[in-house]
Parts: structure tokens; C-alpha cells; sequence
């Protein structure tokens, strides 16, 4: 079996919006120092800063995903529909759809790219790596945003 080499190198991107009310920080990173200075891999960090300021996401990839965060919202969507009468067979199709929602709205890279919906994240990602030939890891990313307290 092959294996790729290491991304080790790399690069963390910030990026301000709304006049500073969102901040976004985002660590990627690719095999060598060349790539990670590569103006192709600075402009994906770039727009993977801005995806992260549009979709307020908690995970990475679906390998970030916690066993007990996926078990305790389909022990809790499971509960729901029992409680509604629903047979077991339509239970298990509603846990599986609610978990598929979950991920698609909360992990990175299955997010449509806001500039062209009509790929993911995860694909913009795979044309990052064809363009600068190396591999990349989007490694993690955080997200602050100043919200107005309510009395």
C-alpha cells in the first residue's frame, strides 16, 4: 500500500468580516514549503476562510465527527418518532435522514462552495490539489462572532 506523504507544511489564513463582527482562522496545510507559499494554495485557504465565515460549521470532515454526538441525535430523533407512533422501519429511515442533515450542514467539506454551488468543499479541495500537485489537509478552523446580548 502507498501512502502520501505527510502535509506538513503550511499556512493559517484569518479573515475579518462585517466590519470585524466575524473573525475566522483556518490552519491548512500541504508537503512542502513551496506549495504551502504557492499563490494557488494561499487563494484556497482564502476562499476556505470565507466558507467557514458564511456557514457557522463545527467539523472539518465526517472523520471529525464524535460517535457521541451521531448517537446521542439519533437516540433523540429515534425517541421522537416512537413517541409520534411511527414503526420501526420508518424510525430507522428518519434517524438516517436526520443524521445525513446533520453532516451536511455542519461538516466543511460537504458544504456547497459558496462561489459555485454546484461543487462541494471537498471537491474545490480535490482541484486545489490537481492545481498545485500536492496533497492539502484542511486541518481545523475556528469561527468568532460577536452577538448583540439580549436584555
Amino acid at each position: 500500500m502507498q501512502t502520501s506523504p505527510a502535509t506538513t507544511h503550511g499556512h493559517i489564513e484569518l479573515y475579518s468580516h462585517a466590519n470585524g463582527r466575524i473573525g475566522v482562522m483556518v490552519e491548512l496545510n500541504t508537503e512542502t514549503e513551496e506549495g504551502a507559499a504557492s499563490d494557488a494554495f494561499r487563494k484556497f485557504a482564502h476562499e476556505i476562510a470565507l466558507q467557514v465565515t458564511a456557514a457557522n460549521l463545527r467539523f472539518v470532515s465526517d472523520a471529525d465527527l464524535t460517535c457521541g454526538v451521531l448517537s446521542g441525535l439519533a437516540a433523540e430523533t429515534a425517541e421522537a418518532a416512537r413517541a409520534a407512533g411511527k414503526p420501526q422501519a420508518i424510525i430507522d429511515k428518519i434517524v438516517e435522514g436526520t443524521l445525513e442533515k446533520f453532516k451536511n450542514q455542519n461538516v466543511l467539506l460537504r458544504q456547497p462552495y459558496i462561489r459555485d454551488e454546484s461543487i462541494t468543499v471537498a471537491q474545490l479541495q480535490q482541484q486545489a490539489v490537481a492545481q498545485i500537485g500536492e496533497n492539502i489537509t484542511i486541518r481545523r478552523f475556528l469561527r468568532w462572532e460577536i452577538v448583540p446580548q439580549e436584555c
